[in-house]
């Protein structure tokens, strides 16, 4: 039995750990996404100036890249 010894004790302990937090995760975006609106996330998620929506031109080359070409609010 000493040949197969991989020394793995701690390692179920780690893969326990990220299964909780990611568990944990889902849960939390669940829970946000399904108790609030598309508006108020979208007031949360893009900046506005001067009452109109800014998107940086990051944000607009994450956009273009899902294919979303609509820029404006």
């Amino acid at each position: 039995m000493d040949d197969f010894n991989l020394h793995l004790t701690g390692d179920i302990h780690a893969i326990t750990a990220a299964n909780n937090l990611l568990a944990a995760q889902i849960d939390a975006r669940m829970f946000h996404e399904a108790t609030q609106s598309d508006k108020a996330l979208w007031r949360r998620l893009v900046p506005n100036r001067g009452g109109k929506a800014y998107l940086s031109p990051i944000m607009i080359r994450r956009l273009k890249r899902l294919g979303i070409e609509k820029t404006d609010a």
